[in-house]
């Protein structure tokens, strides 16, 4: 449990902290991922037991890595012939593409480990930067190829997310932060991202209104259903997924209530742990966009 509320920590810290939208709520645990100051170094000092440390990503990352090739050094010989064979490697070449590139997001060039692991591997050779994504692009690629165009339930991964995360990667290699090695590829790589963007658009239909995509009624509800969403983490009804350690990322955004007069925290509130919270620019974008156009 203590393991799955770090990797939910971690998610929120790597992604939402340092953006336009996001920025430190009341809990500054982790406030040196927004702030970009000296204390962001390869070895962070923990402020306390909830702050995500410079290697908890790249750990988990490479654990989804490892069973990724797993899975396809179990289904790519010709000994399993399954009828799924071709989405079980879909699904492994989508996840592998994935954590590699949100490794190079974050990390630069890392090592590229395409086969499993049984015994422990303490030197590892770190691939370039453009090597690396070189890799994701391939793996999602292949994901792409592989996956069915439809999917028989929520969360389930498709062809349209592998194109969506592809056409991220093609943008992600594109950009100037590549400009010292991505002039052979930036013009065809934007061709790329445009088209499989375009592809996904015209395959899903946006919401009549945007709230609707926060509707929240029940797990597993109308608004996980919406033909907006390309993919989603379910938030299950499943008696396994009520522990302490699960569906708990929802509770990092919401802010302190139960000090105020009349409040008390119950389960309809949620419990605060208000590690982030939005940003004012995020508030004039929601005003924009959900006001009454004028007459």
């Amino acid at each position: 449990l203590r393991r799955q509320r770090q990797m939910c920590i971690r998610d929120s810290t790597t992604t939402n902290y340092g953006t336009d939208e996001f920025t430190v709520g009341g809990d500054g645990s982790n406030k040196v991922w927004n702030n970009y100051d000296g204390s962001f170094q390869s070895q962070i000092v923990a402020a306390n037991s909830n702050t995500t440390m410079a290697e908890s990503l790249w750990d988990a990352m490479y654990i989804g890595i490892n069973n990724a090739n797993l899975l396809l050094s179990k289904i790519t010989p010709d000994s399993y012939t399954g009828t799924n064979k071709k989405t079980y490697m879909g699904e492994a070449y989508f996840l592998r593409g994935f954590n590699y590139l949100k490794l190079v997001s974050q990390y630069g060039g890392v090592p590229l480990k395409l086969e499993s692991s049984f015994v422990p591997v303490r030197e590892f050779t770190r691939a370039t930067a453009e090597a690396t994504v070189e890799q994701a692009i391939g793996d999602l690629k292949n994901a792409y190829d592989l996956l069915p165009a439809t999917v028989s339930m929520v969360g389930k991964i498709s062809r349209d997310a592998a194109a969506h995360f592809l056409a991220k990667a093609y943008l992600f290699r594109a950009s100037e932060i590549n400009d010292g090695w991505n002039s052979v590829t930036k013009e065809s790589d934007l061709k790329e991202a445009l088209k499989l963007a375009k592809e996904v658009i015209s395959r899903h239909q946006l919401a009549p209104n945007f709230s609707d995509l926060w509707h929240y009624t029940e797990p597993d509800g109308a608004s996980e259903k919406l033909d907006e969403i390309i993919l989603s983490a379910q938030f299950s009804s499943d008696k396994s997924s009520r522990s302490a350690g699960t569906n708990r990322c929802h509770l990092f955004f919401l802010s302190v209530y139960n000090n105020l007069p009349q409040m008390k925290r119950d389960l309809a509130g949620g419990r605060e742990y208000q590690r982030l919270r939005t940003t004012y620019y995020m508030y004039n974008i929601c005003l924009l966009y959900t006001s009454p156009s004028p007459r």
